[in-house]
């Protein structure tokens, strides 16, 4: 996968043709995103690639479910996309992560610390000033596309997602919705110290999710992330001990309802 303002990195060709040639088990091929005309740094997007190669499901699934938000530099087989299905996700997630769920479902993904493509400088300027003019635009309406209850409806599709391509593996849908569970545990946590107003919205879609509410992981993990992240957020830091008794105080006007477009779902528990 390739933006417009990608520049192919010539000297992965023949490496890369030789894995499609003499590995038909592997479905993904991902490795790290240059940066041409930048002084200051030559890695765009690492993402920790090292030489490795990871079993499908849940090996795969674990590291890199949707770990990669930047598009470019990732290597797809075609035969293991099922396009149909995928088209249910556009609106709700990038469609490459749909993409590279499916693959990993699939076949083996193998990682590289090889360049696989640079982005030009000025294009990274561009994008960059373009993603403050579109927070700048959410904050006019008070939503944020990084604030807790955007990341829950994230969460939301994520299981759905989970559900949907792995019915037939169960245990690794549970291993990963294990994860989820500690996921939601965390931004609970979180959210609490860094806006009480948007926890108090917050907790009731959690816990009108049967999958948190009903997990023993959810439970076991929710007070060691509150304590966890009291130190980090208010121990650790007078700024955060001051912001925390602010949004007591004075509440954020960041009073938004964000429900993911399948909560009917009855497939969907929760």
């Amino acid at each position: 996968m390739l933006s417009d303002e990608d520049i192919i990195n010539l000297n992965v060709i023949d490496w890369i043709i030789e894995i499609i040639k003499n590995h038909e088990d592997f479905s993904q091929i991902l490795g790290k995103i240059g940066i041409k005309g930048n002084i200051h740094k030559d890695i765009l997007y690492d993402y920790q690639c090292k030489n490795q190669i990871l079993n499908p499901g849940y090996q795969s699934l674990s590291r890199l479910f949707f770990q990669h938000g930047y598009f470019s530099g990732i290597i797809l087989k075609r035969d293991v996309f099922d396009l149909k299905r995928a088209k249910k996700y556009v609106g709700c997630a990038y469609m490459h992560q749909i993409l590279m769920t499916q693959a990993m479902v699939k076949g083996k993904t193998i990682t590289t610390p090889k360049i696989i493509c640079y982005q030009n400088y000025e294009s990274d300027i561009s994008a960059e000033r373009d993603l403050n003019i579109t927070i700048k635009s959410f904050k006019k309406i008070s939503i944020s596309p990084f604030s807790p209850l955007s990341r829950f409806t994230q969460m939301q599709f994520k299981r759905k997602l989970l559900y949907d391509l792995l019915r037939n593996s169960p245990k690794t849908k549970e291993k990963l919705l294990n994860q989820e569970r500690v996921s939601a545990a965390k931004l609970l946590a979180i959210t609490f110290y860094k806006s009480p107003y948007l926890f108090l919205k917050l907790l009731p879609l959690i816990l009108r999710t049967i999958d948190y509410s009903r997990s023993l992981t959810f439970w076991k993990h929710l007070p060691i992330k509150f304590i966890k992240y009291f130190y980090i957020m208010i121990i650790k830091s007078r700024k955060g001990l001051l912001m925390f008794f602010k949004e007591l105080i004075f509440p954020n006007s960041e009073n938004i309802r964000i429900y993911p477009p399948w909560k009917h779902d009855k497939n969907i528990h929760g």
